[in-house]
């Protein structure tokens, strides 16, 4: 299961010219009106005329390696250090995507963006001052981490030491098969050197091997108690339903009044089979073989053991019966827009999935494991700043473009 850790997404942005390019254009998309909305009738269109060339300023590599000698230490905590040569490679890896963000743009909508404009986070952040933040951020967390599986006095295994060699990165980067001369290419065209990824690529299996010795590669030390006791104070609640649809899931179409009538029935049905089921362990376990069998909710491969989730994500409907039931207790059956619904609520419990309308969802285990993972750091982080060597902090990339 993938690490839900900032050191991680580092590796993702250094080897992904999409990563910035996505963050950034997502700005834009907030800070610009929808096209649509300004776009004139389709009979009154004339064709779009082609963009004029625009010219797109770049840092000046040459002059901004000679500033220093390669091997000066440019950032600094307890014994780990950044050279001039890993931070050019990380802040020329960070420009090249934002130059390629505006070209995309330049491209594509004819628009002139620049170094000196705004990112529009609300950060008030010039796109160059971006590259730099990004950079030094980025290489003061990896030291920290560094510092903090020292402090923690982490060791890799053998196993993991084999995927730090040029055989092991290239596995990793490339996949199965890849050879160290393709690594070296890869390298070559990104611009990024080999010892600076085997770092990354080091720093990752440290705090790995932290956090399965801590909480368990999928959070199974954590105790029931305590992952319970956090999701009360996140405001979960823990919910299953039986859905029986009133719509047509292709066309959102309402059915015929006669199959509407129907489902209602059913539901009604169900509901009473469930409540005369007094013991609460049996009457969970038939209420997960309706479920299974009837259910017309496509939610129900996931979240086979219920939602647990934090009001404001559900339909209105689906959480005002579920506020008002007692663990274990039954509903009516609850007319929503998708149909009805018969819901059981659930006691809150460690190994369910918490409910994720975007990515992959954990066990509440894993939530509080890597929470806790993340505090830890965090203050490892602000007990031991990173010590910047003179000019770098606001280093000014502006003066070096062309």
């Amino acid at each position: 299961m993938k690490r839900l850790l900032l050191i991680l997404l580092a590796v993702l942005v250094v080897f992904s010219a999409a990563a910035t390019v996505i963050y950034l254009r997502q700005q834009q998309e907030t800070a610009e009106p929808a096209a649509a909305d300004t776009a004139p009738a389709a009979s009154d269109a004339q064709p779009a005329a082609t963009p004029a060339p625009v010219e797109i300023r770049s840092p000046d590599e040459d002059a901004i390696r000679a500033l220093r000698a390669e091997n000066e230490t440019v950032l600094s905590l307890g014994d780990d250090t950044v050279s001039w040569k890993e931070y050019c490679e990380w802040l020329f890896s960070y420009c090249r995507e934002i130059r390629d963000y505006f070209q995309q743009m330049a491209s594509f909508y004819g628009m002139a963006a620049d170094w000196e404009g705004s990112v529009g986070d609300g950060s008030g952040m010039t796109y160059a001052q971006y590259a730099v933040y990004e950079t030094n951020r980025n290489l003061a967390s990896s030291l920290a981490c560094r510092r903090f599986a020292v402090q923690e006095q982490v060791s890799l295994s053998e196993e993991q030491k084999a995927q730090l060699t040029d055989e092991g990165l290239a596995r990793a980067l490339l996949g199965e098969g890849a050879t160290v001369e393709q690594l070296r290419a890869r390298f070559e065209s990104e611009g990024f050197g080999i010892e600076t990824y085997r770092r990354i690529r080091e720093t990752s299996l440290l705090l790995d091997a932290f956090f399965d010795e801590t909480y368990g590669h999928d959070g199974e030390k954590v105790t029931e108690e305590q992952a319970v006791d956090y999701l009360e104070k996140q405001g979960y609640v823990s919910a299953v339903h039986i859905l029986l649809m009133t719509i047509d899931p292709n066309t959102g179409d309402k059915l015929e009044e006669a199959a509407v009538a129907e489902k209602r029935i059913q539901a009604e049905e169900f509901a009473a089979e469930l409540r005369a089921v007094e013991d609460p362990e049996q009457r969970e376990k038939r209420f997960l073989e309706l479920m299974e069998q009837f259910s017309e909710d496509g939610g129900k491969r996931t979240y086979s053991m219920g939602y647990t989730y934090i009001p404001g994500v559900m339909v209105k409907e689906f959480e005002a019966a579920v506020a008002s039931l007692a663990p274990f207790e039954v509903s009516d059956p609850v007319e929503s827009a998708y149909g009805y619904h018969v819901i059981m609520r659930l006691p809150l419990r460690a190994d369910n999935l918490l409910y994720s309308a975007q990515g992959t969802p954990v066990t509440a285990r894993y939530e509080v494991a890597v929470t806790g993972m993340n505090e830890r750091l965090d203050a490892f982080i602000e007990a031991n700043p990173v010590t910047y060597a003179e000019g770098i902090e606001n280093f000014d990339l502006v003066q070096y473009l062309k």
